[in-house]
């Protein structure tokens, strides 16, 4: 089975590339495949006294951004098991987070404050059972290495299989063996959906350097596979990743 990471939408970002994102939303309502939506829904600049000006740069209204934000969560269709807030939600106050609670709610899903973990289990064994450790970020960061954050947090909790982050625009992957532990560690980071903004222009930071991949992430989950590696996939595009989980399914039938 698999488990979709997606990536800060910024929506309301003239950046932000809706195209790429109402195409990923599609592949994931149209198979049924289960995501985890990483926060930053809106920039909600308008809130933050000290980059409210840069509200009338986007593209909506604060209500357009809103009813796009509503269709994501509760109207897209896509089965998401969990979203965790980013500091852009956090910004609107308790309010507009009780809004997001609501679409949450509607949407048979449940909502975080910047950190999830959540448990899938396919049986009763202790080895039945696959945990992901979902932050909007990690503490700590490195020039060197994308999934730094990641790697310390799995080094220091070490419960979860999976650590995946979003939050600074850029993606990376990495696994990490532990052999004090016995386990193999997948670090994720996603970039999210906004391929540029005035901040990164001039920077090979976004949408340039990276091209498609990377915006989201899917994590294949084979539990009959023998190695560590072939237990857990992760596909920086979702489209690849669903065709892969797609011919695994056909080959155990």
């Amino acid at each position: 089975f698999a488990v979709a990471f997606m990536g800060d939408p910024h929506l309301s970002n003239a950046g932000c590339n809706l195209d790429a994102l109402r195409r990923d939303c599609d592949l994931l309502r149209q198979t049924g495949t289960r995501a985890i939506q990483m926060g930053d829904i809106l920039d909600n600049f308008h809130a933050n006294p000290k980059l409210a000006a840069k509200e009338a740069h986007n593209r909506m209204s604060i209500s357009e951004a809103l009813s796009v934000a509503q269709w994501l969560i509760a109207e897209s269709g896509v089965k998401w098991d969990a979203h965790v807030l980013g500091n852009h939600d956090l910004w609107i106050g308790p309010e507009g987070v009780e809004l997001l609670k609501e679409w949450v709610r509607r949407a048979k899903s449940r909502m975080f404050d910047w950190n999830a973990r959540l448990i899938y289990r396919w049986g009763e064994g202790p080895n039945d059972q696959h945990t992901v450790a979902a932050s909007h970020d990690f503490k700590g960061s490195s020039i060197y290495n994308p999934t730094h954050g990641n790697n310390r947090m799995a080094l220091e909790d070490g419960t979860a299989d999976t650590y995946v982050a979003a939050h600074r625009h850029n993606h990376a992957e990495a696994k990490v063996p532990n052999g004090w532990r016995g386990k193999t560690y997948q670090l994720v980071r996603v970039r999210g959906y906004k391929d540029w903004d005035s901040y990164s222009a001039g920077r090979a930071q976004f949408a340039d350097f990276h091209g498609m991949e990377g915006r989201s992430a899917l994590l294949v989950i084979n539990p009959l596979a023998q190695s560590h590696d072939g237990r857990q996939r992760v596909f920086m595009d979702i489209a690849e990743g669903i065709e892969y989980c797609a011919m695994l399914k056909a080959r155990a039938a």
